[in-house]
């Protein structure tokens, strides 16, 4: 039993750290990305485990006005009229709201406990052997009574 949960936690922290390398990686890509604001226009919903709201942002792109919806969400509703700061692709028709919580949540915090999975799977002690015990040694049971 301890062999599979060994196994468990130390592929369960792998996941978790490889998880959070995957989404470091995918904001290192946008790091040539320029850095600009927009403003807060609207904004979209998504139920899963309670619901979600993803701003809708809009800016001045490369040929006019643009809005995109952040793949970013939060439990709470954004402020319509909120200028944010933002990072805009090299073609000017994308961008996401730069904030503290799309780097924490999904690169610290996986992190921070990929390591505490890894770590608990490398310290869990194996069972020790029962000892073998001769027949005339086991306790008594109790007969049940009969009525």
């Amino acid at each position: 039993m301890h062999l599979i949960a060994v196994i468990f936690f130390i592929v369960f922290g792998v996941f978790l750290f490889g998880v959070a390398l995957w989404h470091e990686w995918t904001w290192w890509k946008r790091r040539r990305w320029t850095s600009g604001q927009g403003t807060i226009v609207s904004f979209s919903e998504s139920y899963n485990d309670g619901v979600s709201y993803h701003p809708e942002i809009e800016f001045a792109g490369t040929s006019g006005n643009v809005r995109v919806v952040s793949n970013y969400g939060s439990n709470k509703k954004p402020e319509i009229g909120k200028v944010v700061d933002i990072i805009i692709n090299e073609s000017g028709d994308a961008a996401e709201e730069v904030g503290v919580s799309n780097r924490v949540l999904f690169t610290v915090i996986p992190i921070l406990f990929g390591i505490v999975c890894i770590l608990l799977g490398a310290n869990v002690q194996p069972l020790e052997p029962a000892e073998q015990v001769a027949d005339d040694q086991l306790p008594a049971r109790a007969e049940p009574k009969a009525e």
